[in-house]
């Protein structure tokens, strides 16, 4: 065997660290013709650099992966990992073409650009938002802390799962963007902060004066029934008006009959 030849033990911890790595920098060149083609060519370069020992290979590869990508930034590991394999795959010949492979991460970004955009900005971000302003009326500024966790916690993680996901599943990843349980985390996210951010409104408008504890146990108690009601398939909208009839009921009974 060559230099050059096949071998399926090539990309090893390092290499997928190194991606993963250079995931969080996907964006740090944009163009507006040809989306995110420079950031994602950055981070398959450890990749084209173990598959391929020839400068001349390379740089094709990096030529190959310079062409047009847009998808979402926080789930691009998952196309990392599988264009990583049919990277390996078609240097071993085995049916995947350079072809195969443009067409792969046309059709892979925009399903990650709907499902992650969901995910990321209209789900996660509000949670973390609407976490950290409940964490500010406790805590102050500790609160900026808890937005910044929970929304990058989940990232990083997410990232790393993803990368090795993709590089497992290859061509196969749709299963993951298709993922139950990914639209069941959205809709988690979606009933519990449509559930905190009435109750929220109800502490800073109706219930002003309540005390630490009592909006403790009110807030504890809102979040369980959040998760009754998305057991129950509600939906977020009518989860929004519940909990803001819960919060002005509860300061009613603390402010007028237990005071």
């Amino acid at each position: 065997m060559g230099s050059d030849d096949y071998q399926p033990d090539r990309l090893t911890f390092k290499t997928f660290l190194k991606l993963y790595i250079r995931s969080f920098f996907i964006q740090g060149s944009f163009s507006v013709k040809y989306r995110q083609n420079t950031g994602f060519a950055f981070c398959m370069e450890p990749v084209g650099k173990v598959l391929w020992n020839e400068p001349q290979k390379q740089r094709e590869f990096l030529i190959r992966h310079l062409e047009y990508y847009n998808g979402n930034p926080f789930m691009i590991t998952l196309v990392l990992g599988a264009v990583a394999k049919m990277e390996e795959m078609l240097k071993n010949g085995t049916g995947i073409t350079e072809s195969n492979i443009s067409g792969f991460k046309k059709a892979v970004g925009a399903a990650t650009g709907s499902v992650g955009d969901r995910f990321f900005w209209t789900t996660l971000r509000p949670f973390g938002i609407i976490f950290g302003l409940l964490s500010a009326f406790f805590y102050g500024l500790w609160g900026v802390l808890i937005v910044l966790a929970v929304f990058n916690i989940p990232n990083f993680i997410l990232r790393w799962h993803w990368l090795k996901t993709g590089y497992r599943l290859g061509t196969g990843v749709v299963t993951e963007i298709k993922s139950k349980k990914l639209q069941r985390a959205i809709q988690i996210m979606e009933n519990i902060s449509a559930g905190l951010l009435a109750f929220l409104a109800a502490v800073l408008v109706v219930i002003p004066d309540l005390s630490f504890n009592r909006i403790s146990v009110a807030a504890a108690v809102l979040f369980v029934v959040s998760l009754i009601l998305f057991k129950c398939a509600v939906r977020v909208s009518v989860v929004l008006l519940i909990s803001l009839g819960f919060a002005v009921i509860t300061g009613i009974i603390f402010t007028q009959v237990l005071y």
